[in-house]
């Protein structure tokens, strides 16, 4: 079917509490300096934990907000979850790793590929798959080799902890929140 408009692509995000934001925010800022790459700061990308992504066309913009809204109705209450330390893929990315003890996390992205992203296309990124996702959140993007290896060898203080509060659908490039809706 021929569209007038654009595929674009969304995401749904996890959101984290002011102090949270604070920490993650003051890491992210700490690679950038060290590194020189201020990917994150520059492109205004918040804090954040992606549990899914998806495109459709900018036409079902009003049926993603209400789908989105039942799915963050039924998403439950605040949360934290464990930091267990740094690590990095593909050279390019440096991240939190988390813990997921009572399974909170992989529950919401499992939920959301069942319930919400069934009436989408894919993303196209089969790393958000509930079989192949990994919860983390970046704090840095887009390194090249020498911006990785100085990242990859640099002593951060990172948070022990992060309280998820909010899920947020974005646009993605450029990083637009449509929604963003209180965990209960």
């Amino acid at each position: 079917m021929m569209t007038d408009f654009p595929k674009l692509t969304y995401a749904v995000s996890l959101g984290f509490d002011v102090l949270s934001s604070e920490k993650l925010i003051s890491v992210q800022e700490s690679f950038s300096e060290i590194t020189g790459n201020f990917y994150l700061m520059e492109n205004s990308v918040p804090p954040h934990l992606t549990l899914g992504m998806f495109h459709a066309d900018e036409s079902e913009l009003d049926e993603i907000k209400t789908v989105f809204s039942d799915f963050a109705s039924q998403a439950g209450s605040n949360f934290s979850v464990g930091v267990s330390g740094l690590d990095g893929f593909s050279n390019r990315v440096v991240f939190l790793r988390l813990t997921d003890v009572d399974h909170r996390l992989n529950h919401l992205n499992e939920k959301l590929h069942r319930d919400f992203l069934v009436h989408f296309e894919s993303g196209g990124n089969f790393r958000y798959l509930p079989e192949n996702w990994f919860p983390h959140v970046s704090v840095a993007v887009k390194l090249n080799r020498r911006q990785y290896e100085i990242a990859s060898s640099a002593s951060i203080d990172i948070p022990d902890f992060l309280n998820a509060d909010s899920l947020t659908l974005f646009q993605c490039r450029p990083y637009i929140k449509l929604i963003e809706s209180k965990l209960t």
